[in-house]
């Protein structure tokens, strides 16, 4: 460090030790601060790099030696959520500051979230294309997200402006050579289903279709009526909303991860839309399978009532021996019967791992332990089950009266709600089974009571105070000295999930007890 450094540096904070330490020691504590793990891991809570309120910025208001070393070290920048905001300043003063900040990551490989408006003017759009196409050569990962905000009237003309700026002449021969992983939300209408967009005919954007190196993709496509030109054979892991996925299933040919996406709120049916099964080089390949879809068509009136069959080719035609991880999000056990019922035994006859999310039963009847017993008998390879309170009870009760079934079983994932409602049913079963049992998983799931808690930490406590002053305190304490228990917050995924980061806390039986 030169003289004049260590003068200003003890100038800026006469009484701090740390402001003289050296840069490569800065630079890694300033790295763990950076890009220490959030509270909440979506995109939408994480710190926007432009506002000034990110630890990258903040370090460097500390002293000007801290602000020359976090402004010219690219490892503090190479991973930037910008925020393009109209409302609070002009198109020029964003793209400059957003200029900025990708200038400070020197040449390094970035992530880039983009968070723009529907109803962006023109200018940005093409600005931003501009930026994005300046760095195309170091992108490691791009996330588009397009806002709807509430305010915003559900019709506008310039619903789809954004298909311009996707389709700009700017990206015409751009390469993403780096381009790994890219995620495209063209709308974020959670909670906003029923607003739809009139878009006349098919859009095609093909922006990004000169991407070699690109493994992971996510869309997110209400409106189902925009292509999106990719290299579908190359990737490895996609996850997709389904309505318009038909024609892409098919082009999936080294994909071993998929997720799809059928649920009605997010599929609209297309008349005489063929059905297309899947490439035979996938089959060979494809260990994880997602699949969330509702069992009937509660939201169109003339088909009430009816199974929903648009989608069912994406069972049927799974024959495959490689798939280990099944994850079915669905409303009722009924639909899980129908679905797996649908699938080749040899599809799940491989099968390691099961996660049935079914967390509503059809006018509140009890589990149906036909449909419970049907599904568990398809299935005698499973060694993890993740269960959540409904079919988890009928799971549970049908495996002590049987235990004949899932006779290789080692591993149950709970849900934190059939630890409350059912631990004595978990308990009995481990008495059961417990030769063969290696523990007892408790996950906080999305649906459970701890989602919205602030932060991540607190989870394990709060769990380990709740179950300790609720009435299955004592069939808890008989639990874990049966098996071993682990407590689990991985909020979006496990590493099971290849879709999410996973943020799993565990905590020592000796501390729950």
């Amino acid at each position: 460090m030169s003289a004049d450094t260590q003068a200003h540096s003890r100038n800026d904070n006469p009484h701090s030790n740390i402001a003289l330490a050296p840069r490569d020691i800065l630079i890694t504590i300033f790295s763990y601060i950076v890009y220490a793990p959030i509270p909440n891991p979506y995109p939408e809570q994480a710190p926007i790099a432009n506002s000034f309120d990110t630890p990258a910025w903040q370090l460097g208001q500390v002293c000007r030696y801290w602000r020359h070393i976090s402004q010219t070290s690219p490892v503090l920048w190479s991973r930037l959520r910008l925020d393009f905001n109209e409302s609070r300043t002009t198109p020029g003063a964003l793209l400059r500051r957003a200029q900025e900040l990708l200038e400070h990551s020197g040449a390094s490989l970035v992530t880039v979230e983009i968070n723009i408006s529907l109803y962006c003017s023109e200018a940005l759009g093409e600005g931003v294309a501009r930026l994005i196409r300046d760095v195309a050569e170091r992108i490691r990962t791009l996330w588009f997200e397009y806002r709807f905000s509430a305010d915003t009237p559900d019709q506008q003309p310039e619903t789809t402006r954004f298909l311009p700026f996707l389709q700009s002449p700017v990206f015409k021969d751009c390469t993403f050579s780096r381009l790994e992983t890219l995620v495209l939300w063209p709308f974020n209408l959670s909670g906003r289903s029923k607003c739809r967009f009139d878009i006349e005919g098919h859009l095609r954007v093909d922006a990004f279709a000169r991407c070699p190196s690109l493994r992971h993709v996510e869309l997110r496509d209400d409106t189902l009526q925009v292509e999106f030109v990719l290299p579908y054979e190359s990737l490895s892991v996609i996850r997709a909303n389904a309505g318009s996925m038909n024609g892409v299933i098919h082009q999936l040919q080294q994909a071993t991860h998929v997720d799809l996406d059928f649920r009605v709120a997010a599929h609209i049916p297309m008349p005489g839309c063929p059905q297309i099964p899947w490439h035979p080089s996938v089959l060979r390949k494809m260990t994880y399978l997602r699949v969330r879809c509702d069992n009937i068509h509660s939201s169109d009136p003339l088909r009430r009532g009816e199974w929903i069959t648009e989608h069912t080719t994406v069972f049927t035609s799974l024959h495959t021996s490689t798939l280990r991880t099944l994850h079915i999000a669905i409303m009722t056990i009924p639909g899980l019967r129908h679905y797996v019922s649908l699938m080749p035994d040899a599809a799940l006859g491989g099968l390691q791992e099961l996660v049935v999310d079914c967390s509503r039963i059809v006018q509140g009847d009890p589990p149906d332990p036909l449909a419970v017993r049907y599904v568990l008998e398809k299935l005698p390879s499973l060694r993890t089950l993740r269960i959540g309170a409904d079919f988890g009870d009928g799971a549970l009760r049908a495996m002590i009266k049987d235990t004949s079934l899932l006779p290789k079983l080692t591993v149950l994932k709970v849900d934190v709600m059939l630890v409350f409602k059912h631990c004595g049913l978990i308990t009995a079963f481990v008495r059961k089974r417990g030769d063969m049992l290696q523990s007892i998983q408790v996950t906080a799931w999305l649906q459970g009571m701890y989602f919205w808690r602030n932060s991540p930490y607190s989870d394990v406590t709060d769990f380990a105070t709740d179950i300790m002053a609720s009435k299955a305190r004592d069939r808890w304490l008989k639990l874990c000295s049966l098996v071993h228990v682990d407590i689990k917050c991985p909020y979006d995924g496990e590493q099971t999930d290849p879709f999410f980061i996973t943020m799993g806390l565990s905590q020592a039986r000796t501390d729950l007890t």
